[in-house]
């Protein structure tokens, strides 16, 4: 639930509806006990002012809280030791914060009709999640799907930069909005859900749906051996994509072994391939992929001269991915031999299912070896006598001269109408909103944060009340500013939401919208 907007009185002022914030939840993390995350802080009220240009400024007052666990990350976490009766799992392709987690059962243990169970959960900043197993559940199956929504965030793990569904570019490691369709899939059996680490990528979401097309129902089993058939198309370790996966855009990503940067560089490619003229976000990349795979039970390993959806498209994609690494690495200093080592180990399996290493044009061959012969001359023809002179015909008398016409007179002009008035001069369509606030003190256990410890905050904006419905936001990445101007915004009602990003990667819940009106 978000907090209440707070109340406006006739000063120009806003006060908060209420003097306490709501009590952040804890994160959730994929391993260790809760005691070990970064605890949350505790919500403080702090000014936020919103200036627009040109207006006379407004003093609004929202409440501004320090990093927590990633909101409801950790719906139903509690605390303490993992125990039976809880679900972990991640979703790194990038890292992908504030996904939607929902558990299904198979529906009368079918496994092709579905029923969701349990509360849904969001995942935190490393893209984790923690979900309770509910009692009701009796199927011998689950299904975990992750989708996005208008606060889901995805950390571009594509270098140089990933195309956004807007249009636009953000460079390795920032932050971004994936688009509304992005939907990542996983099945794991009831006995052994607590046992297991879920694994939420594009690779292993393909194995759902070759379950499903080759078998007609998904269990466990089934979609085991899906992943280990996909695992030997790409030329996969086998069990690899059933291992927690890496995230290319941490400085560690290097060290990892080369089966498992071999997969991260395959799973990275469905994002590589967002700009071309098809696909504007990665979810209609995978959408693409998962047709062919639908349509005809299986993924052809070769394209040809239209880079159609195929295995060989995403290899040439995260061949690319690894050069690019191993570039930017060396550029640093660093060493990329584990992503040189699985660059060549994706050439491999290239060559190995076909690939030809050309895709230009072949010349048509001469069909005529050598040269034609030479015709023989033909013999030039008789020449013919020129005719006789004509003689010229006599000349024709000139007509005479016609009288020139009388002068017409010139039509009177027609009437003018009078100008216009000039019209009224509009308002610039585009205004700028200054928000300022200042830094939590205090974290929800009641423990202070200096301002070393903050990181950052964002920024959620829109032209309705709703959090989740806003389409705007904006990354402050200096932990030391009280403020930023947001520019190019339309006339009439603007919300604002704004939360903390402490250094451990941790965010803080929003806090209470507040709006400004631009005429």
């Amino acid at each position: 639930m978000f907090p209440r907007m707070s109340r406006v009185f006739s000063n120009a002022r806003v006060l908060s509806a209420n003097g306490e914030c709501c009590q952040a939840d804890g994160p959730s993390g994929l391993s260790g006990t809760l005691s070990e995350q970064h605890s949350a802080v505790r919500c403080k009220p702090s000014l936020l002012s919103v200036f627009p240009r040109g207006l006379l400024p407004a003093a609004l007052c929202a409440v501004l809280t320090a990093c927590g666990g990633g909101g409801s990350s950790s719906s139903d976490s509690g605390g303490g030791d993992v125990r039976p009766g809880w679900i972990e799992g991640s979703a790194v392709k990038g890292v992908v914060f504030d996904g939607r987690v929902q558990l299904y059962q198979a529906s009368g243990n079918q496994g092709n009709s579905w029923v969701a169970v349990g509360q849904p959960v969001r995942t935190g900043a490393d893209g984790r999640f923690r979900v309770r197993l509910p009692d009701e559940v009796d199927a011998e199956t689950l299904k975990v799907v992750l989708t996005s929504d208008s606060v889901t965030q995805m950390k571009c793990d594509v270098r140089p930069a990933c195309h956004t569904p807007g249009g636009g570019q953000v460079a390795f490691g920032q932050w971004f909005w994936p688009g509304n369709d992005l939907r990542l899939t996983s099945v794991l059996g009831t006995a052994s859900a607590s046992e297991v680490s879920v694994i939420l990528s594009p690779l292993g979401s393909l194995a759902y749906d070759l379950s499903l097309r080759q078998s007609g129902a998904v269990s466990e089993s089934s979609y085991s051996q899906a992943l280990r058939l996909l695992e030997n198309e790409f030329g996969l370790e086998s069990g690899v994509l059933s291992q927690p996966q890496v995230d290319l855009s941490v400085d560690t990503a290097a060290t990892a072994s080369e089966p498992l940067l071999e997969s991260a560089l395959l799973n990275v490619a469905f994002l590589a391939l967002v700009g071309d003229e098809r696909w504007n976000t990665m979810g209609q990349v995978f959408d693409a992929f998962r047709r062919e795979l639908v349509v005809s039970g299986e993924l052809p390993f070769l394209t040809d001269y239209s880079f159609g959806v195929s295995a060989e498209l995403l290899l040439l994609a995260a061949n690319v991915q690894a050069e690019d690494q191993v570039s930017s690495l060396a550029a640093d200093g660093r060493n990329g031999a584990g992503f040189e080592v699985a660059g060549g180990e994706i050439v491999d399996t290239l060559f190995a299912g076909g690939y030809a290493g050309n895709f230009e044009p072949q010349p048509i061959p001469n069909p005529y070896p050598g040269l034609p012969p030479v015709p023989d001359p033909q013999p030039e023809p008789d020449p013919q006598p020129e005719p006789d002179p004509q003689p010229e015909p006599d000349p024709q008398p000139e007509p005479d001269p016609q009288p020139e016409p009388d002068p017409q007179p010139e039509p009177d002009p027609d009437p003018q109408p009078e100008p216009r008035p000039d019209p009224e001069p509009q308002p610039e369509p585009d205004q700028d909103v200054r928000l300022s606030w200042t830094a939590p003190g205090t974290r929800t256990d009641g423990d202070s944060i200096a301002m070393g410890e903050i990181a950052g905050y964002e920024v959620r904006y829109g032209q309705v009340p709703f959090l989740e419905d806003m389409l705007h936001s904006e990354r402050v990445a200096d932990g030391q500013a009280m403020s930023v101007t947001l520019d190019g915004l339309d006339g009439g009602t603007w919300y604002f939401s704004i939360r903390t990003l402490d250094t451990q990667g941790q965010y803080g819940p929003w806090s209470e919208l507040v709006s400004t009106e631009l005429l």
